[in-house]
């Protein structure tokens, strides 16, 4: 593990490193100074700068210590571990005419070409310095993954907009690199489970249910009304696995014997208008004589379309003189409508064929009516509004997006022959 003082830590141990290196040949640049500093006009020469200019996360650790908490987010499972990849540029600065910035340039690239790898001795020696007495809390050095450093490829264009960020500051001869993997980890304590005492392994058949079709689509709520799900593996040869519907956020048993390509379900009294997702779930017995989740198939759509049961209207005289009277319906459907569920209502004008002829038809009045506020599941929905003109109207509910029926006319040489005829509503 490492603490937050382990970036700091690798920057002083690369300062150290190659502080240590540059002038021990003699015929190297002598006298140079080693910096970690932002790069600006006023810097020592002979001078060789580190400056981390990026972080970013390790890809292929990222995520390696999800989750970290447990399913209730209160209680630690393991500690948090940050992987994180730092990215340094080195500056030169030096007389150009006798080249040092280039020589600078080649020392240090061999130095840490020759030490690529920042040992547990490195960093113990950096942090027992006096100058860097800040870390001395550091535990890099008893971290497993060591920290590598290799050279980054920028291109003119990357380099000079890393430049750019330096405000009235002129490119001195540089390089980057990137020093990989330097992790962060968090010192709060986590509760550590008990031991495996008996390890259970059970092979079962690879095969994902799949819904092909739903027959009905759509279906008018009726308590224990049968729809039929087709498609294949949605039963398994298995005998321990046990089948099960969700419609919704409901569990439903298909009747018995469930079969691998059709499974008969019945809406439950409980459900819901509207479009519902169906979903095939199977839970399997890994040994321990305890079902658990197994496969899933693809989620299919229901539309439950909600039975208008009863509708009573009347007009209710507004307080304010001069305003129209408020048109009132009382609405009864069936399944209940969820508090949070949209509803309405929707009029239509009703149109004879035996209507008089004119030129162009008249074209029916059409209303949606959004229903009052519920303050809990209600088979009774209240609906106001003004303006309708007097008339006859058919009735629909609309829940969710799912809408009641209308009722043919089939009676021949009926004015409403093949039309919709009821459930209608007198507006006066």
């Amino acid at each position: 593990m490492s603490n937050f003082l382990a970036v700091a830590t690798v920057t002083a141990t690369l300062k150290n490193l190659l502080q240590s290196a540059i002038g021990r040949d003699e015929h190297d640049v002598q006298g140079v100074t080693v910096t970690t500093q932002r790069p600006n006009k006023e810097m020592p020469s002979p001078c060789v700068n580190i400056f981390l200019y990026q972080v970013t996360p390790n890809p292929h650790w990222r995520n390696n210590d999800l989750p970290t908490r447990n399913a209730s987010n209160a209680q630690l499972v393991q500690r948090p571990r940050m992987a994180l990849d730092l990215h340094y540029l080195l500056t030169f600065y030096g007389e150009e005419g006798l080249l040092v910035p280039q020589r600078l340039l080649g020392s240090v690239t061999r130095t840490i070409h020759t030490y690529p790898v920042l040992t547990r001795k490195m960093i113990q020696d950096t942090i027992q310095m006096n100058q860097y007495h800040y870390l001395s809390t550091s535990d890099l050095a008893h971290e497993i993954e060591l920290v590598k450093f290799v050279p980054l490829t920028l291109n003119l264009e990357e380099l000079s907009k890393l430049w750019s960020v330096f405000f009235q500051v002129d490119y001195a001869l540089s390089i980057a690199y990137q020093a990989s993997v330097v992790f962060i980890e968090s010192e709060d304590t986590f509760a550590a489970p008990l031991p495996v005492r008996q390890p259970i392994v059970t092979v079962v058949p690879f095969s994902y249910p799949k819904i092909a079709t739903i027959t009905p689509s759509a279906i008018a709520f009726q308590a224990g009304a049968p729809f039929t799900i087709r498609g294949s593996s949605l039963q398994a040869e298995d005998e321990s696995s046990v089948t099960q519907v969700a419609l919704g956020n409901k569990l439903l048993t298909p009747d018995s014997p469930p079969q691998a390509d059709r499974l008969v379900i019945h809406l439950p009294a409980n459900a819901r208008a509207g479009i519902n997702a169906v979903q095939v779930r199977r839970q399997i017995d890994v040994g321990d004589r305890h079902l658990r989740p197994g496969y899933e198939s693809n989620i299919a759509t229901l539309v439950i379309q909600p039975v208008l049961e009863s509708l009573t209207f009347s007009q209710i005289s507004n307080s304010v003189s001069g305003l129209p009277r408020t048109q009132h319906f009382d609405v009864k459907v069936a399944p209940a409508v969820g508090e949070q569920q949209r509803a309405e209502l929707l009029l239509n004008e009703l149109v004879s064929l035996s209507a008089p002829n004119t030129s162009p038809p008249p074209q029916p009045l059409t209303f949606t009516i959004p229903a009052l506020p519920r303050d809990a599941d209600s088979n009774s929905l209240t609906f106001e509004t003004t303006g309708i003109p007097t008339g006859t109207y058919l009735v629909r509910v609309r829940v969710d997006g799912a809408e009641s029926n209308l009722q043919i006319d089939t009676l021949q040489g009926s004015p409403t022959f093949n039309m919709p005829y009821k459930p209608t509503v007198g507006v006066l």
